[in-house]
């Protein structure tokens, strides 16, 4: 089934689903249309169900995209957020959370499942697999409803305190 890479469910990423980019001329490279796979080819970009760990020790469920013409290197992290899929590599995105970059960056990346022949990867693909397989009980444990407008939300994920009912606040009295 081919879908927008936008349109991954979230649930596919803890199901440790991968993808492959259709190649075609006419693609938005910030949300190309995918297809599930199982295996690469050496000319292939490869999306890779995984969960990003942030420097302040959050966890959350990201796509990576690897590019197998230059030995698997990663190119894009996409993060789930309450807008949906985030490019965390994309410059606007970077500079809109330049100032909170000390709670994401240095962030590790782990793989559901890691191709063999991916070389940044390489004798660690095992590492990849059980720190994907412990991290999704607690991100399953979230709500991730990017429309939900009854619950506040950090950008990042999971639920917070519910919002306060309309009127249950009273404005501020003038003198």
């Amino acid at each position: 089934m081919r879908i927008k890479l936008k349109d991954i469910p979230v649930q596919a990423v803890f199901e440790g689903t991968n993808w492959v980019v259709v190649p075609s001329e006419a693609q938005d490279p910030e949300n190309p249309l995918v297809e599930e796979a199982t295996s690469f080819t050496r000319t292939d970009v490869g999306l890779f169900s995984a969960v990003a760990k942030f420097a302040d020790g959050t966890q959350h469920p990201s796509v990576v995209t690897k590019a197998f013409q230059m030995d698997g290197e990663q190119i894009d992290t996409y993060v789930y957020t309450r807008m949906g899929w985030v490019n965390l590599m994309s410059a606007g995105v970077m500079r809109a959370l330049s100032k909170y970059s000390g709670d994401i960056f240095p962030m590790d990346v782990y793989l559901a499942n890691p191709s063999v022949d991916d070389k940044e990867i390489a004798g660690r693909i095992n590492e990849h697999r059980t720190v994907f397989r412990e991290s999704l009980p607690a991100l399953k444990a979230l709500k991730y409803d990017p429309f939900t407008t009854k619950t506040r939300r950090r950008f990042f994920g999971g639920a917070e305190a519910p919002a306060p009912a309309p009127g249950a606040t009273k404005p501020p009295s003038t003198p």
